[in-house]
């Protein structure tokens, strides 16, 4: 039977057929108008006490001693059952949270006791369910389990859809703007191997219990990039483990019912990260699960699909189950709360499509396709695995590598320009430092303070090389030391490649006609410390005013394989509302930053006068400074 989720105002009404029938006989009319409002009552006014099918025994008459049996799948897709007895009752455990504690017995509870992916089993008491298995105790000598209230789980089913995507804020690193972190890919790194964690996700315990931890399966992940992982994701309350995918339900079979195994899908394609769990209650098309939650994400759009268990791992700390998510969905995810997960078998999920294509190495490219759930917090970090994962299953998971994201690699925003995302990374991290840029750049478009904003689709063409390409900055040296406004003038700069000859490069940038006399900076180095450089002498903070000018930065960002080239020189100006106000007199300057605790401005002391770049093969590394007197030309 159904649950009616309907609720009236009062005390909880659980009326039956004998009670209303007691003096029916002297008066059999009002005992039919009586079942007849009761009836509207139930069906259509709105209150505040959950009615609910006679398949569910509440929590309030679960007494200690009562026994009964649990389901969950041990071994293939079978659901088993096992023994189950009420040991305790915990009232108000947390804030409007009620706990059950049971003992579980029978094979195979007592090898094992409880198990990772157990999470949502079903306990049942003369056939009528009270919850799910959640929580338990790591090194506990007996399979004793906290069992959450399966009304507090259909709670989750009662909230409204809500928009997915929004569960928490990633904001972006310390600095001067919002994309200095692209000009530190180190950072980057550190960044997203601590997400997780950094970021506050983790298990919510319940007084001395844990949640039972989620096994997480990782489909094309290698088992170096895996261990990689593990610790900030262990600290998430998540139990990484590689996994293939299982094949599809045999047909005509019901895939998912009370006590079946599920997997929410996080990323699904060529590689895929899936929660496993349980299946707690069914009611039509929609489900709950799990009985904790699995990332505590609130309104959420994940792919569901059944699970293949190959085999249970018997452990002293805590055993686990060996699974592998089904490849056919089923439907989707919609909540992720306190309690549980909520979905529907009818319900498409909302995903991200990254496609990656891949040459350099290979007598042909290789294509790989693969979806990524839309979620500000979580996107950026899952982006970074599944791309790593692509470039270490593809080529290797350590050693010198260079990976250039060529022109056509782009991430599309809904309304907006083309993100381009074309770089080159050379050494022992390119591929980390090339995944991190992708899913940074993704972080700052779904964080962005301006309005929610959806990425369509993010596609990628990447070559690939087995050596380290860079080139150190060894010397620069300029023609002349004075020339006039509209002149040429010549440089020369030494490169020295990694375990390559010396290489030098000669040319010519030409003065404006405008510049006026006085000392002018010259700046030759790689793109990544000449805009550390810029930075530091904007003297502040700078703020893009709308998301099209953060586009336009990141669009703009200076790439690692060009040596760039910049004349600067003193400058009064100002960056005001992102705009910049170049050789302002010191009176107006003044004037228009003040107050000084108001106003989205920073002081300017250096501006860019000419800026010119040159193609090279090589990760370009080291700055140079030199400078250069400019004649007035009209002596």
């Amino acid at each position: 039977m159904g649950v009616l989720l309907q609720f009236i105002r009062g005390t909880h009404l659980t009326p039956t057929l004998a009670t209303l029938g007691a003096g029916s006989s002297r008066c059999p009319l009002l005992a039919s108008g009586v079942l007849a409002l009761l009836a509207c009552a139930f069906l259509g006014v709105a209150g505040d006490t959950l009615l609910l099918a006679d398949d569910i025994l509440p929590f309030s008459e679960v007494k200690v001693g009562m026994k009964g049996e649990g389901r969950s799948v041990f071994e293939g897709s079978a659901i088993s059952k096992f023994n189950a007895e009420v040991i305790g009752v915990m009232q108000n455990i947390a804030p409007k949270r009620n706990l059950i504690l049971v003992r579980l017995s029978g094979d195979p509870m007592d090898r094992t006791g409880v198990q990772e992916g157990m999470s949502g089993s079903p306990i049942y008491v003369n056939g009528r369910i009270i919850g799910a298995v959640a929580y338990s105790w790591a090194f506990s000598k007996e399979a004793i389990a906290g069992v959450t209230p399966i009304e507090e789980m259909l709670e989750v089913q009662r909230r409204g859809g809500g928009s997915p995507g929004r569960s928490k804020t990633a904001p972006p690193l310390p600095g001067v703007s919002p994309i200095s972190a692209l000009f530190r890919p180190d950072d980057l790194v550190r960044h997203f191997e601590h997400y997780l964690t950094s970021g506050g996700l983790q298990a919510e315990p319940m007084a001395s219990l844990r949640p039972i931890p989620t096994p997480l399966l990782f489909s094309g992940f290698s088992a170096p990039l895996l261990d990689r992982m593990r610790p900030d994701l262990a600290g998430a309350g998540l139990l990484p483990m590689q996994a293939g995918t299982a094949g599809k339900s045999a047909p005509g079979s019901d895939p998912l019912e009370p006590g079946s195994a599920m997997a929410v899908k996080l990323v699904r394609g060529d590689v895929e990260i899936s929660a496993v769990g349980t299946v707690t209650y069914r009611d039509g098309d929609r489900i709950v699960g799990f009985g904790h939650p699995l990332l505590n994400l609130g309104p959420t759009s994940l792919p569901l699909a059944g699970a293949y268990v190959h085999a249970l791992f018997p452990s002293l700390e805590s055993s686990f189950k060996i699974a592998s998510p089904a490849s056919e969905e089923l439907g989707s995810i919609s909540q992720d709360r306190t309690v549980g997960v909520a979905g529907s078998l009818s319900a498409p999920p909302r995903l991200i499509p990254v496609r990656v294509q891949m040459s350099g190495n290979t007598t042909r490219p290789q294509k790989f396709a693969f979806d990524v759930m839309d979620d500000a917090f979580l996107t950026p970090y899952l982006l970074y695995a599944s791309l790593n994962a692509i470039l270490s299953s593809a080529q290797k998971d350590f050693g010198e590598a260079t990976v250039r994201l060529l022109d056509g690699s782009v991430m599309k925003v809904a309304g907006y320009d083309d993100i381009k995302l074309n770089n080159f990374f050379s050494g022992d991290l390119a591929p980390f430092y090339a995944s991190g840029t992708v899913a940074y750049v993704s972080l700052l478009i779904l964080n962005n303070e301006y309005h929610p904003t959806r990425i369509s689709s993010i596609n990628l063409e990447l070559e690939y090389a087995d050596e380290r390409r860079v080139a150190r900055v060894e010397q620069v040296w300029c023609g002349r030391e004075r020339a006039r406004p509209g002149e040429k003038v010549p440089l020369t700069v030494t490169l020295q490649p990694y375990r390559g000859e010396e290489i030098t490069r000669t040319f010519e940038m030409t003065l404006p006609e405008e510049l006026t006399p006085g000392r002018i900076v010259l700046q030759v180095g790689d793109g990544q410390t000449v805009s550390r450089k810029e930075e530091q002498s904007a003297g502040g903070e700078i703020h893009p005013r709308d998301l099209t000018q953060l586009i336009w930065l990141i669009n703009h960002i200076r790439t690692n394989e060009r040596l760039y080239v910049i004349l600067t020189r003193p400058d009064n100006g100002i960056l005001l509302q992102g705009a910049r106000m170049p050789d302002l007199p010191p009176s107006k300057a003044l004037v228009m930053v003040r107050p000084q605790a108001e106003g989205n401005y920073v002081r300017v002391d250096l501006r860019g006068i000419v800026e010119d770049s040159i193609p090279t093969d090589f990760a370009i590394e080291g700055y140079k400074l030199l400078t250069l007197e400019v004649e007035d030309s009209n002596r």
